[in-house]
C-alpha cells in the first residue's frame, strides 16, 4: 500500500512539473520583446507619455496647461522622473524683445505622473544624485538677444522635504555669482558623491564640491563627465582656444590621453562623432559614427550615409556589442538603453552585454 502511494505521489509530482514547464514555455514564447514587462517613457512639448511595450498601448501622464515640456531624467532608482518646463515669455505686439522672460521650473513625479514636488527657480542644468533623492542644479535667466546668461543660482534640492540649499557661495566663480556668464555642466558622481561643474565659456574652469564637507575646490583640468566607476571622463575641447569641439577621453588619475587609440578605431572624422557613457557600473561608451562613401548606381555616384553604432569597452580597448537595431526615442531609465525595431523593443543593461 505505501508503495502504490509512493508511485501516486511521484506521478502527481511529475504531471505537476509538466505543467509548470509548460506555462512557463508559453509564458516566454517566440516574442523577441526583451523589455520584461517595464514601462517605457518619452518626452515632447506636450507632456510625459508611458508606453506598454507588450501592448503598444500609451497615455499621457502628465501635461501642463499653456507650458512646454523641455527635457526629464529619470532617477537612478527608475522610481521618480524630474521634468524642467518652460512657461513660454512675452513681447508686445510690435516689439522683438521681451518684456517678460521665459522661465523654467522643475517638477518631480511618479512614474504614474503624480507631482510630488516643485522646485520654483529657473533650472536650466540639473542631476540627479546616485542615491535619487536630492538634484543638483543650475539656475538662472537667459536675456535672449541680449547679455546671454546670467547665473541666480546654484543649489541642492531635497525631494523628501522640498528644500533647497544654495552652494554658489561655495564657488570662487564669477559666472557663478550673478556674473554675466556662458553654458555650464553640472554632474552628481555616483563613483565619489561629489557634485561637478564645469564653465564650457567664458571664463573656463571646473569644480568639484563635497556635500557632506560643505566645501568646492578647483580642478586643475576641464572635463566632469566621469565614466560610471571614474576610471575615466570625456573633455571636450579646442586646442587654438577657440569654441572646444571634439572629444577627448582620459584616465582620470593620470590625464593620459587614450584618444588616440579611439580615432585610430573608429576613423579620424571626430567631430561627427556621438560617445556617452552607459550603464550603472564599468567604462562602456556608445558610440554612434557617421561617415559618407562613394556608391555608384547606374553611371551615377552618390553618396551614402555609413553608420558604426557600438558598445565599446574603454579599460578592455574592444567593442563589446555591435547595435544593429535603432536608438529609441523611448527610457527605460537613466542607466538602460532602448532599442526598437518594427514595434519591437529590447533593453540593454550591464548583465545584457556583460552577461554578470
Amino acid at each position: 500500500m505505501d508503495t502504490r502511494k509512493r508511485k501516486i505521489t511521484g506521478l502527481l509530482l511529475c504531471l505537476l512539473s509538466l505543467i509548470i514547464l509548460g506555462t512557463a514555455l508559453m509564458a516566454g514564447g517566440d516574442e523577441p520583446n526583451d523589455t520584461f514587462g517595464e514601462s517605457l517613457f518619452s518626452i515632447d512639448r506636450e507632456g510625459i507619455h508611458r508606453l506598454d511595450p507588450q501592448t503598444g498601448s500609451q497615455e499621457v501622464i502628465f501635461s501642463t496647461s499653456g507650458m512646454y515640456m523641455v527635457q526629464f531624467i529619470m532617477a537612478p532608482s527608475e522610481a521618480l522622473i524630474a521634468v524642467l518646463i518652460t512657461e513660454p515669455g512675452f513681447t508686445p505686439p510690435g516689439a522683438v524683445d521681451y518684456s517678460v522672460f521665459p522661465r523654467n521650473h522643475m517638477e518631480i513625479i511618479d512614474t504614474s505622473g503624480i507631482v510630488l514636488a516643485k522646485l520654483d527657480a529657473d533650472v536650466r542644468k540639473f542631476a540627479w544624485s546616485p542615491d535619487g533623492t536630492k538634484i543638483a542644479y543650475i539656475a538662472g535667466t537667459y536675456y535672449e538677444g541680449g547679455i546671454e546668461f546670467i547665473t541666480t543660482g546654484v543649489g541642492v534640492f531635497d525631494i523628501a522635504s522640498s528644500q533647497t540649499s544654495a552652494i554658489n557661495k561655495d564657488f570662487p566663480h564669477k559666472a557663478l555669482n550673478g556674473y554675466t556668464g556662458g553654458e555650464f555642466k553640472i554632474n552628481w558622481a555616483r563613483h565619489d558623491g561629489n557634485i561637478y561643474l564645469e564653465d564650457m565659456d567664458h571664463f573656463g574652469g571646473a569644480y568639484c564640491y563635497d556635500p557632506d564637507a560643505g566645501r568646492s575646490m578647483p580642478l586643475a583640468r576641464q572635463g566632469i563627465d566621469f565614466s560610471p566607476d571614474g576610471t575615466y571622463y570625456r573633455e571636450t575641447q579646442d586646442p587654438e582656444g577657440g569654441p572646444r569641439q571634439g572629444t577627448h577621453i582620459f584616465l582620470t588619475a593620470t590625464d593620459e590621453n587614450i584618444t588616440d587609440r579611439l580615432i585610430k578605431r573608429f576613423g579620424p572624422d571626430w567631430d561627427r562623432v556621438s560617445l556617452s557613457w552607459v550603464f550603472d557600473r564599468g567604462n562602456c561608451l556608445h558610440v554612434i559614427r557617421q561617415s559618407n562613401t562613394s556608391v555608384k548606381v547606374k553611371e551615377h555616384w552618390y553618396e551614402w550615409p555609413v553608420v558604426v553604432n557600438v558598445l565599446y569597452d574603454v579599460e578592455r580597448d574592444s567593442v563589446v556589442r555591435e547595435i544593429t537595431w535603432p536608438i529609441s526615442r523611448w527610457t527605460a531609465g537613466p542607466d538602460k538603453l532602448v532599442l526598437e525595431k518594427d514595434g519591437k523593443f529590447e533593453i540593454l543593461t550591464y548583465e545584457d552585454v556583460y552577461g554578470k
